[in-house]
């Protein structure tokens, strides 16, 4: 347990209302301390037990039943409770065991950038709030359209997650659109619902969404894409806009962005692609092919905390006309004005919906910096070669079989053993599966459903994964297969 001791008095301390003041001396000790917790959590993250936490949902919240504390504690005993009641309990997503969802892993550095962040406490919201911070966000944005080929003609801005890109790229799909009735958006039947939430936050009822069916390979299909907008204008509706998919969340699967976009650029239809997973697949050797897609969108999404090791909430917009999206979302009242000499930079609140925004861009900033693109790109490699691997072990073994085919870093596939022949008992055969390889030390798999059928669901993009810990789940899953 750390123990500073008394608050020590000296000529600079760090209090609240003149009770409780840290010297300096005593929040560096408070620090290392915390900071050699951060290295043996991040040298071992969750130590030996499950990845997910055993207890029920209800025991976690009954810990934290507290009444607002009237009087504040000694900050040792605040840091042991820490250890001791939320960090046993916590889903350890940077063990490199973590192939659930899309695993978010952060590395060192994206950690200690944060920490230096909260210390600065930039607002880059105006330039004023934080110059150098707006210039490494643009400067940022940048690196991230020469990661994925992007126009350099184009621009962007970092949001909070890829939710709010995707919000902000179909605002900017509406407004280009023009006000008026009978729009519609299409979509596929693997389009994120975040997708479905921004049209809410838009105002636009359910009816302004034509949803098209997916091919054999759950991409949407242009032929059905191009039928529609046809069909939808001769009804007397107004075609807007194509969210199209770059790497989906159920399958990984990629949407032909070259077809969809060619039909989106003949009809005059905003393209918007999620590519909050995926794209950053095409920084990668082997996800190449994608780069020529993703230079012809409109607006693009971004999660660069889910394959760039970096923590959570790093997300970015990348749009092809940056003009429109600064006239979109410039909004200054008197008081945010700024001199005519300043002016000349645009600020960073004119390319988002957010006013209030942290120092985001230090974190892709210090992490290329240290570990430099090509690194960055031969860890995306790694990962699109071993979920290759893991689907060959899959087709080739007895009793299983893949759901979709692998076309970025998600391997979805099912256990069908033989004698068992009804889609409802191989469901809960399957989803007994995922139960027993999640009470296995050190491992984490999710779900999903593909046409009705449910599928063991494996991504690949941690930091800290190795082939042995994708060696160590396929032995898991072989092991536990034959005991149902």
């Amino acid at each position: 347990m750390i123990n500073l001791g008394a608050m020590e008095e000296g000529p600079r301390t760090f209090e609240l209302d003149g009770r409780d003041a840290l010297s300096a001396e005593a929040l560096r000790r408070f620090a290392h301390e915390a900071v050699d917790w951060m290295v043996d959590y991040m040298t071992e993250p969750g130590g030996d037990g499950p990845i997910l936490s055993p207890k029920l949902t209800k025991d976690v919240f009954d810990l934290f039943r507290e009444e607002l504390p009237n009087e504040g504690s000694e900050p040792g005993a605040v840091f042991e409770e820490f250890r001791e009641k939320i960090v046993p309990d916590a889903t350890h997503l940077q063990s490199p065991g973590n192939f659930a969802y899309i695993p978010n892993s952060t590395g060192v550095i994206g950690v200690v950038a944060d920490i230096l962040t909260a210390t600065m406490n930039q607002n880059v919201s105006l330039v004023r709030g934080g110059p150098t911070a707006a210039a490494v966000e643009a400067q940022v944005v940048g690196w991230l359209q020469s990661l994925l080929g992007y126009p350099k003609s184009g621009g962007g801005v970092l949001t909070s997650g890829g939710s709010l890109a995707n919000l902000m790229g179909l605002a900017l799909a509406r407004h280009r659109a023009g006000a008026g009735d009978n729009l519609t958006f299409y979509f596929s039947e693997e389009t994120h619902s975040s997708m479905d939430r921004a049209l809410r936050f838009l105002g636009l009822p359910p009816e302004a969404v034509r949803r098209l069916p997916t091919d054999d390979e759950f991409r949407m299909s242009p032929e059905a894409l191009e039928e529609a907008v046809k069909e939808d204008r001769a009804r007397g509706k107004r075609p807007a806009a194509v969210a199209a998919t770059a790497g989906t969340i159920g399958s990984g699967a990629v949407d032909p962005l070259e077809e969809i976009a060619g039909i989106c650029e003949r009809h005059g239809l905003w393209l918007h692609v999620d590519g909050a997973y995926g794209a950053l697949s095409a920084a990668a050797e082997s996800g190449a092919w994608m780069r020529s897609g993703l230079a012809r969108t409109d607006s693009l999404s971004i999660d660069p905390h889910k394959w760039l090791f970096v923590p959570v909430g790093t997300s970015c917009l990348l749009v092809r006309d940056v003009d429109f999206m600064r006239r979109f979302f410039t909004a200054v009242p008197e008081y945010l004005k700024v001199s005519v000499t300043e002016g000349e930079i645009g600020q960073p609140m004119e390319h988002t919906m957010e006013l209030s925004r942290r120092f985001r861009a230090l974190r892709l900033w210090m992490s290329f910096k240290i570990y430099g693109a090509r690194a960055v790109r031969e860890k995306i490699e790694d990962h699109l070669r071993w979920t290759q691997l893991f689907a060959s072990w899959v087709e080739a073994a007895s009793g299983f079989e893949l759901s979709a085919p692998v076309m970025t870093s998600t391997v979805c596939f099912r256990y069908v053993p033989p004698g068992v022949e009804s889609e409802e008992a191989l469901d809960r055969l399957n989803e007994e599966l995922m139960e027993r390889v999640n009470r296995e030390p050190g491992l984490f798999v999710s779900r999903n459903r593909l046409r009705g059928r449910f599928t063991q669901r494996v991504c690949i993009t941690h930091l800290r994964t190795t082939e042995e810990d994708i060696r160590r789940l396929w032995e898991a899953y072989q092991k536990l297969a034959v005991t149902l």
